[in-house]
């Protein structure tokens, strides 16, 4: 699946997602971007290259650059069911992580690659819903889409991964929020080129803002 095709299908995911919104239900509703800086931990890898050292694996990590991050999401807070607190949310974002370094047995061997990571979530959230300043935290999963390009190697791969994130979001009127948010991803990929493979433990930081329009009378609730 190329990148093109991936952020089509996204897409598509996410057009649903709003249709199926009843419309009476559509002031629960809010949409949202945002942008930021994706930070990968170093991730255990495996290597097995049959060329050069015929079934033997190799284990080491490979050391990952900061990289921009940007996402998209809308979401649904469970107000008909007079549950303010609680909410769904659909997650999308794209980052572009270069790989650095393979470093093993106390050696660092510099590395040229890209991986680009594209990922569609869902996503359980609790916040507390009263007054214009309002803390959330959530947990979910994703499929994820990677495509590696290693010197030239070049494979992909979808898997699941798991996300935490939290964070806090402003209200500067009625409809429209800022928000800051930290979200953690693991994950796991497995690279195969003519035989070659990769297999990694990725599990990255994500850190950013960005802005949300809350639909019908907006987010901010007064205490009952």
């Amino acid at each position: 699946m190329d990148t093109a095709k991936s952020r089509s299908l996204w897409l598509a995911i996410l057009l649903g997602a709003l249709l199926m919104v009843p419309t009476q239900s559509f002031a629960q509703v809010y949409i949202g971007g945002y942008g930021g800086v994706a930070i990968p931990h170093d991730a255990d890898a495996t290597i097995v290259d049959p060329a050069l050292l015929g079934p033997i694996a190799i284990s080491g990590e490979v050391e990952f650059d900061p990289e921009v991050i940007a996402g998209a999401r809308v979401g649904y807070w469970l107000e008909a069911l007079d549950l303010p607190y609680f909410g769904v949310e659909l997650d999308f974002y794209w980052t572009d992580p270069e790989l650095d370094r393979f470093k093993l047995a106390g050696l660092s061997i510099p590395i040229d690659g890209d991986l680009t990571i594209i990922s569609g979530g869902l996503n359980g959230l609790v916040r507390y819903p009263y007054g214009p300043i309002q803390p959330y935290a959530g947990v979910g999963g994703a499929i994820v889409y990677g495509d590696l390009d290693l010197s030239g190697s070049r494979d992909d791969d979808v898997s699941v991964a798991l996300q935490l994130m939290g964070g806090v979001r402003g209200f500067v009127t009625d409809n429209v929020a800022l928000f800051a948010e930290y979200k953690w991803v693991l994950t796991e990929f497995e690279f195969d080129d003519k035989g070659s493979k990769l297999e990694l433990d990725y599990s990255t930081s994500h850190i950013y803002g960005g802005i949300e329009w809350h639909f019908g009378t907006g987010g901010v609730h007064q205490k009952p």
